[in-house]
């Protein structure tokens, strides 16, 4: 079932390719029954075209999608020499990494260079430290991520695992504020004069 799914999807993307940007060249590859055919036809299309940016993309994630790290990682690199900061061909290289336990902090350390404000990027950072054990960093880390949204419950929740005094914290959509209650101001009583000298 899985490997019907992965074609499924492989299948969909190449149609997708097929429609380009206004300076690349339509790419036509016909529907395929097996999934070595489809990924034989995405290779020998992003051969004769490698200039595509969508053809490359749907190749070196077809590549992924079937474990084959490498050729995928040579195909992404291809394409970050031409564009360094290309974001989907560096969370595909970020997927791989991390699958192949080479380590990512280098990588996030680069994203986080020039798209600083990610939350997806920053919370990776953060439980890359928290699998390294350092929690100082971690917590430094998710304590700006709340800061910037406070009700990223993701945040929170790894935040309070490690801090117990953020355990209490609840996203803004979570807090319920006390309702209003309305105080009726009642006459204070007064004794009878009668009942002071008993007391």
């Amino acid at each position: 079932m899985k490997h019907y799914l992965i074609l499924l999807i492989i299948v969909v993307l190449l149609f997708i390719s097929c429609k380009t940007s206004a300076g690349e060249e339509e790419v036509k590859i016909p529907v395929l029954s097996s999934k070595e055919e489809t990924l034989a036809a995405l290779e020998s299309a992003y051969i004769n075209n490698k200039s595509s940016i969508k053809l490359s993309y749907d190749y070196a994630y077809a590549l992924t999608a079937e474990n084959s790290y490498e050729k995928a990682l040579m195909v992404i690199e291809e394409q970050l020499a031409s564009d360094d900061k290309s974001l989907r061909f560096l969370y595909l290289k970020l997927y791989i990494q991390k699958q192949t336990d080479i380590d990512i902090l280098p990588l996030l350390d680069y994203i986080l260079s020039f798209d600083g404000g990610n939350i997806d990027i920053l919370l990776l950072k953060a439980e890359y430290y928290l699998e390294k054990g350092d929690n100082y960093q971690a917590k430094e880390i998710l304590i700006d991520i709340i800061r910037r949204d406070f009700t990223n419950k993701k945040a929170i929740s790894l935040l309070s695992t490690i801090d117990e005094f953020y355990v209490t914290i609840k996203p803004q959509e979570e807090i319920q504020l006390p309702k209003e209650e309305t105080v009726i101001e009642e006459e204070p009583e007064v004794l009878d004069p009668a009942q002071i000298s008993s007391i």
